[in-house]
């Protein structure tokens, strides 16, 4: 059965990209989305107060598991997954690749760019693994370096230099197109300078310099959004914020409540469910759950009662409860 639906869906998950030049601050404006949880790849937030997957993957197949962790119910709804960077993941799939042919020295090894195909058909199980975190009611950021790259307009002479993602691109892959296409928003940021101009001699002098987000496709860089911003604005999540949703936690805790008289799970049984599975000690009240734990069970709620039902099972026999 199919059903219709109209209208702006502002409380769905997003799925960002900032991309800019280095020291911009592309991990400090991540660190602004609500509730963010860093993959950090780089060691770029050693100096940040956030949260951190730790130890961070080192290959691609343990990238790709923290990923469907994150898919699981293990996040709060309306959390955020900053993956830090884009370029760092891609250089841990180019590894996995190579690695899987022992005659492969390099992505290049194979010539007439088999490696690089293989690498941007890998490369699509990670956007495919974010659209499951998305799925789970989690926001996803991502963070890439840009590069200077040379660009031809196919209907036109000549070329010219532009900002790019530092990600893969040849005449018949690109990785970055990928992500362009995957993303909700596409923002590059940048440092503008500040121009004054002396009234006297009437020269022109750069004082200063402010970062900028731009939100809109030019002949200098890649860029999109679908919530209608400025084509230039501040570099400050508060000119963004009202498009990503925050985590509804008093939501959460009403539809644990809810579950729990559903299904008769007392808070007793709840507390020896968290315990058996070494999520919490069983005395801690419902009220001091922390967020992460509310949607993890609630996310999770049919094997909550499966537990709950084993549990009460071993009661009536007379096992003891470990």
């Amino acid at each position: 059965m199919y059903g219709i639906s109209r209208g702006v869906q502002r409380n769905k998950p997003v799925k960002v990209v900032v991309y800019g030049v280095e020291g911009v601050g592309k991990s400090s404006l991540a660190a602004c989305f609500p509730s963010p949880t860093f993959l950090d790849l780089e060691e770029s937030t050693k100096y940040l107060d956030v949260a951190r997957f730790e130890p961070a993957p080192c290959s691609w197949a343990e990238l790709l598991a923290m990923v469907e962790w994150c898919s699981m119910g293990n996040m709060e709804r309306g959390a955020t997954l900053v993956i830090d960077t884009l370029d760092a993941a891609e250089a841990l799939c180019a590894a996995h690749v190579v690695a899987g042919d022992p005659k492969w020295t390099s992505i290049e090894s194979p010539g007439y760019g088999k490696g690089y195909k293989m690498l941007q058909e890998e490369f699509s199980a990670l956007t495919r693994a974010l659209d499951l975190v998305v799925s789970a009611g989690v926001n996803v950021c991502c963070t890439a370096h840009a590069k200077i790259a040379k660009f031809e307009l196919p209907d036109e002479l000549g070329q010219f230099d532009r900002y790019a993602m530092k990600l893969t691109e040849t005449k018949s892959v690109s990785v970055s197109a990928i992500v362009r296409e995957w993303a909700d928003a596409v923002l590059f940021a940048n440092f503008e300078s500040v121009v004054m101009r002396d009234e006297k001699s009437g020269k022109a002098k750069a004082t200063g310099s402010k970062r900028v987000l731009h939100s809109e496709h030019d002949a200098c860089w890649d860029a999109k959004n679908r919530w209608g911003l400025p084509a230039k604005l501040p570099m400050d999540f508060s000119k963004i914020a009202e498009f990503v949703p925050k985590p509804d936690r008093e939501g959460q805790r009403a539809e644990l409540a809810r579950l729990m008289a559903q299904d008769g799970v007392g808070e007793a049984m709840l507390g020896r469910v968290c315990a058996s599975q070494q999520i919490l000690a069983s005395d801690v009240p419902i009220a001091e759950y922390p967020p992460e734990t509310v949607c993890r069970l609630v996310a999770g709620w049919p094997t909550v009662v499966e537990i709950a039902h084993e549990l009460s099972a071993e009661e009536a026999e007379g096992i003891p409860f470990n």
